[in-house]
């Protein structure tokens, strides 16, 4: 069976059958009131349970990912980087942004909207099966196709000396 949104140690979160709540991303912290830049898995274990896929991926640096079904979301946890999420990917239709919906929604409104926050014109990749728009400074890729949004990617910001940004850093404003 498929995790679904626990309440874990007396912390009520949302369920799955609650299509009210809205998973609002916060540039360089993740999800507000879900999953944070930063968490290890022993936080995340207790929060939403075990997995229902894990991936490793070994390559220069060591990663994990941890696929939650029920989320619609994946979540990369790096080993050198002391077993801390810096990646997370989703496809989950409760996945907002200032408010706006982003799965499902069409791209150039989404686009507007990121840039009006400040985060300037974004990168453009072409895959042939779909394309994306990044922006560096924000860490936020959207993946589209038929220019609507599609999935939503977003990473921990980096400072200036090309280390992470975490979030719990008291050193680092975000």
């Amino acid at each position: 069976m498929s995790p679904v949104y626990p309440v874990a140690a007396g912390k009520a979160g949302p369920t799955s059958l609650d299509c009210r709540w809205l998973m609002q991303i916060s540039i360089g912290k993740g999800i507000a009131g879900l999953v944070s830049f930063g968490e290890h898995r022993p936080e995340i274990l207790e929060r939403f349970g075990m997995p229902d896929r894990r991936i490793l991926l070994d390559d220069e640096e060591t990663r994990e990912e941890w696929q939650y079904n029920s989320l619609q979301t994946t979540l990369r946890f790096y080993d050198l980087e002391d077993g801390r999420i810096g990646w997370i990917q989703s496809e989950n239709p409760h996945l907002s942004f200032q408010g706006l919906v982003l799965i499902g929604a069409p791209l150039s409104k989404v686009v507007e909207l990121v840039v009006a926050q400040g985060y300037g014109e974004p990168e453009l990749d072409d895959y042939e099966s779909f394309s994306t728009h990044w922006w560096g400074d924000a860490c936020l890729e959207l993946q589209h196709s038929y220019a609507v949004v599609r999935q939503v990617n977003l990473g921990v910001l980096w400072k200036d000396d090309d280390s992470y940004a975490w979030p719990d850093d008291p050193k680092v404003v975000v």
